[in-house]
């Protein structure tokens, strides 16, 4: 099963924003065009393809239903074939590594020294660990030929 073309040209025409998303969201789909994937993704990407062909251009909502759209077929692809636009992995992983090490570390060093300012260096381990354990993801992903050419 192949990937619906978007045919609404029409909702693009007044708003510069709605037309970047719009974009966007055609740039990403002739990218997936370019990897097989298998039906059951087609399959569940077309109906957001449908969806975005049948809105109409004087929904005030447009360009954030654009941009939904857009990161719902990326988690779909992620979930289902592991398929993932550039730096993918490295935007997801920096913040994580913030919340998950950061914020830690920088609690136990502040409370080990009694100097609340400690809070921000653990915040910036936890950036590096998650920066670079993003990086090694997508250098992983791009050695597998599991990266689209598209940003996001």
């Amino acid at each position: 099963m192949d990937i619906n073309e978007l045919q609404n040209e029409s909702i693009i025409s007044l708003n510069k924003k709605i037309k970047e998303q719009y974009e966007k969201l055609k740039n990403l789909l002739n990218e997936v065009r370019k990897k097989e994937v298998p039906p059951e993704v087609s399959y569940h990407i077309n109906p957001l393809i449908d969806k975005v062909n049948n809105l109409s251009s004087f929904d005030k909502r447009l360009a954030l239903i654009l941009h939904n759209t857009q990161k719902e077929i990326i988690k779909i692809l992620e979930k289902e074939t592991q398929i993932v636009p550039r730096n993918f992995y490295t935007k997801k992983w920096t913040p994580l590594g913030m919340a998950v090490f950061g914020i830690p570390i920088g609690a136990a060093l502040s409370g080990a020294s009694g100097n609340s300012g400690l809070l921000g260096a653990g915040l910036a381990v936890g950036l590096a660990v998650g920066a670079g354990r993003g990086k090694k993801l997508d250098k992983k992903a791009k050695e597998e030929n599991r990266v689209l050419d598209f940003d996001y």
